[in-house]
C-alpha cells in the first residue's frame, strides 16, 4: 500500500498536471523554457537507433558550452533516453543517457537534478559494457510541451549526449507525473447523459441512471449525483446532492417536487483515491413530470377520420391503498367561440383516466382520445376548436391542482353535396352536371372508391303518351355490411307500393335509421357516415336523392358523377377516365349505358360481407356534460375512483351532425336487428321493453336484464287521444306486414325485364307543342303557378335564399315531365326536389340562422318560414294549426297537409293521360283516377253519366272501382253501344266515385275521341280537323273510301257530313298490244288484257266503227274477227270501271295475202301441222307452202337446179353438181354476193395516213406524214435543203429549220433527255421516257416507292419501306388488323369492319343472339335458343300467352290476361258465368244458365218464391214466405176465406161470399131459413 507521504506527493503532482492539462499555472515557466533561453541539439546522428560503426567522425561533446538544451531528432520533439544505450549507438562511441534513479520526471515548470552517464565498454563482448562508466550530475527542467537539460561538457572525445524519440503529451482528462506518457485518466468518464425514468418500490421515486467509462484503474469510482427543478423563470435550482458510488441515483418526488415541475440529474465523476478531483458535471435532459400531450395542435379535414390525441403521463400512478385501484382523470372540454355553427369537433371520451399499474412501460402510463372533425354538411370554412383540459383534484398533494396543456384543433371544410334523379328521371349530379335519361335498366347511382357505400337504382317504364317516359322505381342502398332497400319494381306501374327491406343478414349497425315523412311518401336511409338516400315515392315510382358525406369528396363514381368541384368530367367511364360526350336533346345515353348493371346489381345479389369497421363513439363534451350525464345520450357509469365525483362514458355518436328541418319519424325498431358498440353484447330491437312479450323473446330475458331498454325513439307511437298530426296518423303501409316479419334479410328477387333489354343509345326526341297540343308556354305558366307560387316556393326563393337557382331546377323538372308525358298533373311531382334543395340549402348556410329568442337558448334555428314551408305543405290547406311536428288537423280533416276530409267521399285529383283518350291509338276502356288517398280495403264504385251534346236524356252506368294503391284506381267504362246515341267521334263521361253506401265525389271529365276527325288538347277541347269528315257519327280522313261503296269517298272540301263521289278513282290501265299480222280469210282471235287500280271489274266495248260489225268482244276481254279484207285495220276497246273511269285500247290488226312464191301454193294448216291457239298468235306465215318440186324455202324461194334462178346478186354464178358458187364483184362479197365490202380493208393509203370510207365502195386517204407531200395514197420526201452536213447525233433534218433535235431530246446540241411526265422522288431521265430511279422507288416515272417486303391488307406504300395503311389495320406493313367493332359473345375480327360470329350470334358485333325457330310474340332472343318473353308470354319461343289470374271453366289464353271464354262463360278470366235471362232475386249464376238462390227462392232463375207453408185458396208466393192472396182470401197462407157480410145463423165462411150454413138456413150469407123442419 503506497505510503501517506508518497500519495501527497502523487496528488501534488497530479495537482500540477492538472493545472498544465488545463493551461492554468500557479506561476510562470522558468526563463529556460523560454526559446531565449535554451539551445537546441537537433542533430539526428544523436539518436538512439544510429550506429557510430561506419562513421568517420563521429559525435564528440567535450567542446560543448555549459547550459541548457533541448533535444530535437529531425525538428521533432525528443528527449534524453532514460534506460543504458548500447556503446557505440547516438553516432558516438561512448553514448551518454539520463539515470533517473527510479524517479519521475519532473513535474510541469518543476526541475529535477539527476545523473548523466556513459556507456563505455570493457572489452569486445557487449556483455563486459559499463552502462555509467562516467557520470556526471544533470539538471532537468518539464517545459510542458517539452523537456530542457542543463548539460555539462564531456570528459573526452567521441563522447556524447543521445536523443530519443520523445513521449506524448497526455491527452486531456489523463495525467501523468510529468504530464507525458505513460498516462492515465485524471477523474472517471461519464459515458453519454444522465437519464430520469420513474420507478415504482414502494413509492413511485425518479431514478437518475449514469455510466462511467471502463477504465484501466483499480481505484474506486464514485459520483456526485445533484437534483434540480426549475423555477418560474426557467432557472433550475437544486434541492439535494449526494455521494454515491453505484451507477444511478434516487429521488422521491413528492417531498421535493409537484406535478408540471421539470427536473434535471447532474452527475460528476471522481476517482476515490483521488474525491478532490471530480469530472465536469453532466447534466440530464430535463425531465417533466407533466402529461404530455401529442400531438400538441392538430389540423384536420372534415371529412369523418377520426385522429389519435395521445395523452402520456410521465409518471406513474400509485395508490395510497395498495390494495385497492384508483385513477388520475383529466376531464376534457370543446370551446368553440362560434357557437351559431354548433360542434366542430368531437371526441371518443369526454376525459382520460390513468389508472393505477404495476408497469413501468409508456404504454402503461397512456391514454388516448379520437378526434374528429364532425360531419356537419354545412359550409363554414375553416374553424378552430379548443380541447381544453381540467385541473386534477386529487388527495395526493403531488398531482393535485396540475393542469395538462389544452390542444388546438384546426379544422377545414370539405364539401357536401346532393345528387338527385328526380321523375323521368332528370339528373342533377353531386357537382350540379344536368342531363336526362329515358331509357329503363339498373344502374349504379353512386359508388365510392374508398369505401363500402354503393346505390343501385332501378328506372321503368312509367307511362304517358310516348312509351318511353321512364321513371326510377326502386334503390338499394350499401354502406359496410349494411344493405337497405326501397322497391316497388315488382310489378305493374299504378299497381306496386314501396316496400323496405333489409338485405344484410346481420344487425343493422348503430347510427343506421329508415325514416319516414309525409305518410309513408318520403322515405330516407340514413347511414352512420352521414350519407343517407332518399325517395319520394309517387304512384309512377320514385325520385331519388343521394346525399354524400365530405368523406366521399373526389371519391365517387356513377351516375351522380366525380364529386369533385368540376361539373365537366362527370361523364366518365368505369375507370373513371373522362368521356367525351356530347349531349343529343340533353340526354347523355352513351355515358349511362356504362353503368347499366345487366346481372340486376345489389336487387338480386346477394351480400358479401366485409370486415367489421368499429364505430367509436363520438361526443360533443360540452360543458353540460362533465357534470352529470346528459339526458340525450345512453351513459354506463364507472366506478368513482379515488373520490372523484363519477363521470358519463360517451356512447353517443355526434360525429355526424345534420339538422333535419323535415320532420320525420324514426321506424328504425320495425326492422331486424342493431348493432350496438363492439365491447357490447347486440341486442335485438325487438327485445325493447315496448314492444309485447312472446315466445320468441325468451331467449333474450338475460339481455334484457343487463340492458336496461327504455323507451326512446318510439315514443311518438302512442299518441292517445290527443290531437292527431298529419303526418304521424295513418299506419304507414311500407314498413308493417301482416305476418310481423319486419326486415326479412332474405334477398327477394324477381325477373326484371329491361335488365335484358337491348341496348338502345338513339335519344328520345322530344318538341313543343306536345301532342295534344299544350305550348311551352301554356307548360311554363302552369309551373310558375305550381311552383312558384306555393307557399314552399316563397319561403325558399330568392328573398330567402339569396338564390333561385333552386326554383328555376323545379321548374325545368317540370318542364321536361309536362313535355314528355303530355299531362300537366305531373307538374306538381316537382316540388318534392324544391322541398330537399331547399333543406340542404338552409342546413348548409347557418348564417341564414337565428338565435331561439322565444325559448331564451343561446342556440341557432333555421328561418321559421322556411320551417313551416317544409312541414306544413299549403299552410296546412286551411285545415290545420302548424307545430314543430307538422300539421295539426282540425277534426274532420287528416294526411300530412290536412286536406283529406274524413268525410267518407274520396277527393278526385286528376284523370289519366289529362282526361282525353284517342281510341285509335290507346284503349279507352278503363281510365286510372288519382285521388288524394283512396282507403285499402274499402269497395269503391264507379258513377259515369254520359254528356250528351243534344239535348237527348243522359244515361248513367255504375260499375265497380279496381284499387291499385292508396293514389290509384280504375274505372270501367261501359261499351258505347250501351249509350243513347253512340257517337264514336267524341264521347265526354263524367266519372264520380264513391265508397260504397256513400256519397259521391266530385266529378272529373273523361273525353274519348277519334284522332281521326277530332282533334282535342290537354284541356279536353275538341274540334274537327279540316281535313276530315264526320258522316253518321262515324270519324273518315281525308280521301277516305267509304267501305260500303268505293265510288263514294270522304272530301271535306265538297261535304264534311256527306259522301261525295270518289275524284280520285282512276281508269283501268290496258296492257300494250302488239301488231298482230294475219292472212287473208284467217279468224283473229285477241284478248285484251287490263288491271284497275283500285281493284274494281272491268267491263268491255267496241267503239262503232265501219269494220266493226262483225267483231264481238267477250266479258273477259276476248275479241273475235274474221279477216276477210286485205291491209290494215284498228279496233278501239272502251274499257271502264265501276265508277265509270274509262280508258282505251286500240288494237292494231294488217291482214295480207299468202306470200308463197315461184308457184308455191298457199295450204290451211290443220290439226297435224299445228296444235296451237290461234288467240293472241301474230307470228307468220299463218300459212304453209307447198312449193314445186324445183324450189324450196319457207316461201318457196330457193331454186334446187343451180344457177338457174341466178342467185348471185352482184356476181357470177358457177355450177357443180346442180350445187351453185357466186363469185362477187369488186366490192361485194357473201354467198349470193349480197353483201357490200369495207374499201379501206386493203389498207389503200400511204403508210400511216389515215382511210375514211366512202358512198358506193370509195374511199378518202388523208394527209403526208410531216417531211412528206403528196395526195395521201402515194406521199414522197421533201429534199433537205438545210441539212447538207448532216445532223448529230440524237438531232434530225426538218427540211425547213435545218437540224433538230429528235423527239425526247431537248437542250443544247439536244443533249438532255426528255421524260414526260417528268421523273419524280429525284430519278434521272437517261433517255426519253426513260426513268433511272433512287433506291426504294420504281415506275416509269420514280412515282412508286417500295416496301421490302410489300405493305399489306391494301396498305399503300408512300416512302420507301414507310406504309400507310388502310382504316383499320396498322403495323410497319399494317400487318396487324385492329378492330372497330367490338365482338362479344366469343366473335373475332376478319376486317376492320366485320366480325365472324360464333353459331348462335350474328349482328355486326355479334350482339345479336338468335333463336331457331324465332321468338314470337315480341319476345327477345338473348342467347342462341333462349328467348326473354315480353310480359305476358311464355315458353320456349314465348308462343304461349299468360293469363294472370288463369283463364278457367275451360277458357283459353290468346292474349296476355286475354281469356277466350267457352259459350257460357264471360269475364277476364272466363270466372264469370253467364245465366240468360239472368238470375233473379239476388241469384248467383253459377254455371251456364244454372243460378244458385237465395234462401227463399228456386226455379231456374230463382224467379219463384219458397213459401214453406205454401199459399192456398189460388194465393200466389211473391216473397219468402209472403202469400198474395186472391180477392176473397187473406192470412200468411192465404187459408182465411173473406166474406164480405158475415154468415148468418151460425153459418161459417169457407170461401170468398161463401158460407156454409146450418141445417134449416141457406142464402148467400145464410139469410134465408129453409121451410121443412126435422120435425115436419
Amino acid at each position: 500500500m503506497t505510503s501517506v507521504a508518497g500519495r501527497a506527493v502523487l496528488l501534488a503532482s497530479l495537482l500540477g498536471c492538472l493545472r498544465g492539462c488545463t493551461g492554468e499555472l500557479a506561476t510562470e515557466l522558468p526563463y529556460q523554457c523560454t526559446p531565449s533561453g535554451h539551445r537546441v541539439l537537433g542533430n539526428p546522428y544523436r539518436s538512439v537507433s544510429y550506429s557510430a560503426a561506419a562513421m568517420s567522425g563521429k559525435l564528440c561533446d567535450r567542446t560543448l558550452d555549459r547550459g541548457w538544451y533541448r533535444f530535437q531528432i529531425f525538428g521533432k520533439y525528443a528527449e534524453m533516453p532514460t534506460e543504458c544505450v548500447q556503446v557505440s549507438q547516438c553516432g558516438t562511441d561512448a553514448p551518454m543517457w539520463l539515470d533517473m534513479g527510479g524517479r519521475n520526471y519532473p513535474s510541469p515548470g518543476e526541475s529535477a537534478k539527476h545523473v548523466a552517464c556513459a556507456a563505455w565498454s570493457l572489452g569486445t563482448q557487449l556483455s563486459l559494457q559499463d552502462c555509467c562508466l562516467y557520470s556526471f550530475p544533470i539538471t532537468v527542467t518539464n517545459c510542458v510541451d517539452f523537456f530542457v537539460y542543463n548539460l555539462l561538457p564531456a570528459r573526452g572525445c567521441n563522447m556524447a549526449y543521445c536523443a530519443t524519440e520523445g513521449r506524448k503529451r497526455c491527452a486531456p482528462g489523463q495525467i501523468s507525473p510529468d504530464g507525458f506518457a505513460p498516462c492515465r485518466e485524471s477523474f472517471p468518464a461519464i459515458l453519454g447523459l444522465p437519464t430520469i425514468t420513474p420507478i415504482i418500490l414502494e413509492d413511485v421515486l425518479l431514478k437518475c441512471t449514469y455510466q462511467g467509462l471502463n477504465s484501466g484503474q483499480t481505484s474506486l469510482k464514485g459520483y456526485t449525483v445533484s437534483w434540480y427543478k426549475a423555477d418560474s423563470m426557467d432557472s433550475f435550482q437544486r434541492v439535494m446532492s449526494e455521494d454515491t458510488f453505484a451507477n444511478f441515483a434516487f429521488i422521491n418526488p413528492r417531498n421535493y417536487f409537484h406535478m408540471g415541475d421539470k427536473i434535471i440529474c447532474s452527475v460528476q465523476a471522481f476517482f476515490n483515491e483521488t474525491r478532490e478531483l471530480k469530472s465536469p458535471a453532466v447534466e440530464s435532459e430535463p425531465f417533466e413530470a407533466s402529461i404530455k400531450v401529442s400531438p400538441t395542435s392538430l389540423e384536420i379535414l372534415e371529412d369523418g377520420q377520426p385522429h389519435f390525441l395521445i395523452f402520456e403521463s410521465t409518471m406513474p400512478i400509485m395508490c395510497a391503498n395498495k390494495d385497492a385501484p384508483c385513477s388520475i382523470r383529466v376531464a376534457l372540454t370543446i370551446i368553440n367561440n362560434e357557437f351559431q355553427f354548433g360542434s366542430d369537433v368531437v371526441l371518443s371520451e369526454c376525459f382520460i383516466d390513468f389508472r393505477s399499474r404495476v408497469c413501468l412501460e409508456p404504454r402503461c402510463r397512456r391514454a388516448s382520445v379520437l378526434v374528429t372533425a364532425v360531419t356537419d354538411f354545412t359550409h363554414d370554412g375553416t374553424r378552430t376548436s379548443l380541447i381544453v383540459t381540467g385541473a386534477i383534484t386529487s388527495t395526493d398533494i403531488f398531482w393535485d391542482g396540475f393542469d395538462p396543456a389544452d390542444v388546438q384543433v384546426t379544422v377545414q371544410d370539405v364539401r357536401t353535396a346532393q345528387c338527385y334523379a328526380f321523375t323521368e328521371p332528370h339528373f342533377i349530379t353531386f357537382d350540379r352536371k344536368k342531363y336526362d335519361f329515358y331509357k329503363t335498366g339498373t344502374y349504379v347511382l353512386v359508388k365510392s372508391r374508398i369505401r363500402e357505400f354503393e346505390v343501385h337504382n332501378r328506372i321503368w317504364n312509367c307511362g304517358g303518351l310516348i312509351d318511353q317516359v321512364s321513371c326510377s322505381c326502386g334503390f338499394v342502398a350499401r354502406e359496410d355490411n349494411d344493405v337497405i332497400s326501397v322497391d316497388m319494381c315488382n310489378g305493374n306501374v299504378f299497381e306496386t307500393t314501396a316496400e323496405v327491406k333489409i338485405r344484410s343478414p346481420l344487425p343493422l349497425s348503430d347510427g343506421v335509421k329508415v325514416k319516414e315523412a309525409r305518410n309513408g311518401t318520403k322515405i330516407t336511409i340514413e347511414f352512420p357516415s352521414g350519407g343517407f338516400v332518399r325517395a319520394d315515392i309517387a304512384n309512377w315510382g320514385m325520385s331519388i336523392t343521394v346525399q354524400a358525406p365530405s368523406v366521399d369528396f373526389n371519391q365517387t363514381l356513377g351516375l351522380c358523377g366525380m364529386f369533385d368541384g368540376n361539373p365537366d368530367n362527370d361523364f366518365h367511364d368505369a375507370q373513371g377516365e373522362p368521356m367525351n360526350i356530347i349531349m343529343k336533346n340533353k340526354q347523355a345515353n352513351e355515358f349511362v349505358e356504362q353503368w347499366r348493371l345487366r346481372d340486376g346489381g345489389m336487387f338480386n345479389s346477394g351480400l358479401t360481407t366485409v370486415p367489421f369497421r368499429l364505430q367509436f363513439p363520438s361526443c360533443s363534451c360540452s360543458l353540460s356534460m362533465l357534470g352529470v350525464p346528459n339526458s340525450l345520450f345512453p351513459s354506463e357509469d364507472l366506478d368513482c375512483i379515488d373520490g372523484i365525483s363519477c363521470m358519463a362514458r360517451c356512447t353517443g355518436n355526434e360525429g355526424v351532425s345534420r339538422m333535419e328541418i323535415v320532420k320525420s319519424l324514426d321506424m328504425t325498431s320495425m326492422y331486424n336487428n342493431v348493432v350496438t358498440f363492439p365491447w357490447e353484447q347486440r341486442v335485438k330491437r325487438a327485445d325493447y321493453e315496448e314492444f309485447p312479450e312472446t315466445a320468441t323473446t325468451d331467449m333474450h330475458q338475460d339481455a334484457k336484464k343487463e340492458h336496461k331498454m327504455t323507451k326512446r325513439f318510439t315514443d311518438f307511437l302512442d299518441l292517445g287521444n290527443g290531437p292527431q298530426f298529419g303526418d304521424y296518423g295513418p299506419e304507414s303501409p311500407f314498413f308493417f306486414t301482416d305476418d310481423g316479419n319486419f326486415g326479412s334479410p332474405l334477398v327477394d328477387t324477381y325477373f326484371f325485364y329491361p335488365d335484358h333489354a337491348p341496348t338502345d343509345l338513339q335519344p328520345v326526341m322530344t318538341e313543343w307543342p306536345t301532342a295534344t297540343g299544350i305550348t311551352e308556354q301554356q307548360a311554363l305558366d302552369i309551373c310558375e303557378r305550381t311552383i312558384r307560387n306555393s307557399s314552399l316556393g316563397l319561403a325558399c326563393g330568392m328573398d330567402a335564399l339569396k338564390t333561385d337557382m333552386f326554383i328555376q331546377d323545379a321548374i325545368e323538372v317540370c318542364l321536361g315531365d309536362i313535355q314528355m308525358t303530355d299531362n300537366i298533373f305531373w307538374s306538381d311531382h316537382a316540388i318534392p326536389l324544391l322541398e330537399n334543395q331547399c333543406e340542404a340549402a338552409v342546413v348548409r348556410d347557418r348564417t341564414l340562422w337565428k338565435v331561439n329568442v322565444l325559448e331564451l337558448q343561446m342556440d341557432m334555428v333555421p328561418p321559421e318560414n322556411i320551417v313551416r314551408a317544409l312541414n306544413c305543405p299549403k299552410n296546412c290547406s286551411g285545415n290545420g294549426v302548424c307545430s314543430k311536428l307538422g300539421c295539426v288537423c282540425t277534426a274532420g280533416y287528416s294526411s300530412h297537409d290536412c286536406s283529406q276530409s274524413d268525410a267518407d267521399v274520396p277527393e278526385l285529383l286528376r284523370l289519366e293521360n289529362n282526361g282525353v283518350c284517342d281510341w285509335r291509338s290507346q284503349s279507352c276502356r278503363r281510365v286510372r283516377v288519382t285521388a288524394r288517398e283512396f282507403q285499402e280495403g274499402r269497395a269503391m264504385e264507379c258513377h259515369l253519366t254520359r254528356l250528351e251534346s243534344s239535348s237527348a236524356e243522359t244515361a248513367i252506368f255504375q260499375s265497380q272501382a279496381s284499387y291499385i294503391n292508396k293514389r290509384s284506381a280504375l274505372c270501367h267504362l261501359p261499351s258505347l253501344s250501351e249509350g243513347a246515341t253512340a257517337d264514336k267521334s267524341l264521347t265526354r263521361w263524367k266519372i264520380k266515385m264513391s265508397y260504397v253506401g256513400s256519397q259521391m265525389s266530385s266529378g272529373l271529365v273523361f273525353t274519348v275521341y277519334d284522332s281521326h276527325c277530332q282533334q282535342c288538347d290537354w284541356t279536353s277541347s275538341c274540334v274537327l280537323k279540316e281535313d276530315a269528315c264526320l258522316i253518321d257519327s262515324m270519324c273518315y280522313q281525308q280521301g277516305q273510301v267509304n267501305p260500303e261503296d268505293q265510288c263514294l269517298q270522304c272530301i271535306p272540301e265538297q261535304s264534311v257530313d256527306k259522301w261525295s263521289p270518289n275524284t280520285e278513282n282512276l281508269p283501268p290501265v290496258p296492257e300494250d298490244s302488239p301488231l298482230l299480222t294475219f292472212f287473208v280469210d284467217d279468224t283473229v282471235k285477241y284478248q285484251i288484257l287490263a288491271t284497275d287500280p283500285e281493284g274494281s271489274a272491268i267491263m268491255y266495248t267496241v267503239a262503232a266503227q265501219d269494220n266493226t260489225s262483225d267483231v264481238i268482244i267477250s266479258p273477259d276481254g276476248t275479241l273475235t274477227w274474221p279477216a276477210a279484207r286485205q291491209g290494215d285495220h284498228s279496233f278501239a276497246v272502251i274499257l271502264t270501271d265501276e265508277c265509270g273511269a274509262s280508258a282505251l285500247s286500240i288494237l292494231q290488226v294488217r291482214v295480207v295475202l299468202c306470200g308463197c312464191r315461184n308457184g308455191g301454193q298457199c295450204v290451211l294448216p290443220t290439226a297435224s301441222n299445228s296444235d296451237t291457239d290461234a288467240t293472241n298468235q301474230a307470228e307468220l306465215p299463218r300459212y304453209i307452202c307447198s312449193c314445186p318440186p324445183e324450189y324450196s324455202g319457207t316461201l318457196c324461194e330457193v331454186s334446187t337446179h343451180g344457177c338457174m334462178s341466178n342467185p348471185c346478186i352482184h356476181g357470177h354464178c358457177v355450177e357443180e353438181n346442180a350445187v351453185f358458187s357466186c363469185q362477187c364483184d369488186e366490192g361485194y362479197m357473201g354467198s349470193t354476193c349480197l353483201t357490200p365490202m369495207d374499201p379501206c380493208a386493203a389498207e389503200p393509203c400511204y403508210h400511216g395516213v389515215v382511210c375514211l370510207p366512202g358512198y358506193n365502195q370509195s374511199y378518202t386517204c388523208g394527209q403526208c406524214p410531216s417531211g412528206y407531200t403528196g395526195d395521201g395514197v402515194h406521199c414522197e420526201a421533201i429534199p433537205e435543203t438545210h441539212c447538207q452536213w448532216g445532223c448529230p447525233r440524237r438531232m434530225i433534218c426538218d427540211p425547213s429549220r435545218g437540224c433538230v433535235c429528235k423527239e425526247g431530246y431537248a437542250g443544247y446540241r439536244c443533249h438532255q433527255a426528255v421524260c414526260n411526265p417528268s421523273c419524280r422522288n429525284n430519278g434521272y431521265c437517261v433517255r426519253p421516257n426513260e426513268c433511272v430511279c433512287l433506291m426504294g422507288y420504281s415506275g416509269p416515272t420514280c412515282e412508286t416507292a417500295q416496301c421490302e417486303p410489300e405493305c399489306q391488307n391494301g396498305g399503300r406504300c408512300v416512302l420507301p419501306n414507310v406504309c400507310t395503311c388502310k382504316y383499320g389495320y396498322f403495323g410497319p406493313r399494317c400487318q396487324i388488323l385492329t378492330c372497330t367493332v367490338n365482338c362479344a359473345n366469343g366473335g373475332y375480327c376478319i376486317t376492320p369492319n366485320t366480325c365472324k360470329c360464333p353459331q348462335g350470334y350474328t349482328g355486326p358485333t355479334c350482339e345479336i343472339a338468335v333463336c331457331k325457330p324465332a321468338c314470337r310474340n315480341g319476345a327477345t332472343c338473348v342467347r342462341p335458343d333462349n328467348c326473354v318473353c315480353l310480359r305476358g308470354f311464355q315458353g320456349s319461343q314465348c308462343q304461349t300467352a299468360i293469363c294472370n289470374p288463369s283463364c278457367r271453366n275451360g277458357g283459353t289464353c290468346v292474349r296476355p290476361n286475354m281469356c277466350a271464354c267457352p259459350t257460357g262463360y264471360t269475364g277476364a278470366n272466363c270466372a264469370i258465368a253467364n245465366c240468360e235471362p239472368r238470375c233473379l232475386n239476388g241469384g248467383r249464376c253459377f254455371k251456364p244458365n244454372k243460378c244458385s238462390c237465395p234462401s227463399g227462392y228456386r226455379g231456374r232463375k230463382c224467379h219463384k218464391a219458397i213459401c214453406v207453408s205454401g199459399c192456398r185458396n189460388g194465393g200466389e208466393c211473391i216473397k219468402p214466405n209472403v202469400c198474395m192472396c186472391k180477392t176473397g182470401y187473406r192470412g200468411s197462407n192465404c187459408q182465411t176465406p173473406i166474406c164480405r157480410r158475415p154468415c148468418m145463423y151460425g153459418g161459417r165462411c169457407i170461401g170468398a161470399d161463401l158460407c156454409q150454413c146450418r141445417p134449416g138456413h141457406t142464402g148467400t150469407y145464410c139469410q134465408e131459413t129453409t121451410s121443412h123442419s126435422r120435425y115436419g
